[in-house]
């Protein structure tokens, strides 16, 4: 196979894999951001800020959960707030991880802006009530 040859199926196999890109999300880039908290899980906030620094504004689109040991019980209940305010003004949105399972979603997000130079941080609203859960990530996706 020649040089040129070898050129253009690259070139090929890139547009392929962009519009592949394109199909599947639309042609927006979509980011993701974490928090955790390590350990047994506790009714708590999580003293992180982590800050939009991308200097675009930027839509909340989904918020996932996992965690290492499965609450019992309850539901493990997850608040995001955005300086200084929940993005749940329906408290209903909040993501949870049910009794028994290792993860949990939302894609129902009430205040979905998340402006240049604003800060997102987490709330553990609630643990299991017989094993609490532990070692919670949440990934919060965002456009």
């Amino acid at each position: 196979m020649t040089e040129d040859a070898i050129i253009r199926e690259l070139r090929e196999l890139r547009a392929r894999v962009e519009q592949m890109w394109k199909n599947e999300i639309g042609g927006t880039p979509v980011g993701v951001v974490f928090f955790s908290i390590e350990g047994v899980l506790l009714v708590e906030a999580n003293p992180l800020r982590l800050y939009n620094t991308s200097g675009a504004n930027r839509t909340i689109s989904k918020i996932f959960l996992s965690v290492g040991t499965a609450p019992t019980g309850a539901s493990i209940l997850v608040d995001v707030h955005k300086d200084g305010t929940t993005i749940f003004t329906n408290q209903t949105h909040r993501p949870a991880i049910a009794a028994g399972d290792f993860t949990g979603y939302t894609v129902d997000i009430d205040v979905s802006a998340w402006a240049d130079n604003s800060y997102l941080e987490v709330f553990v609203d609630q643990v299991g009530s017989g094993i609490s859960g532990s070692d919670l990530v949440i990934h919060i996706k965002y456009t």
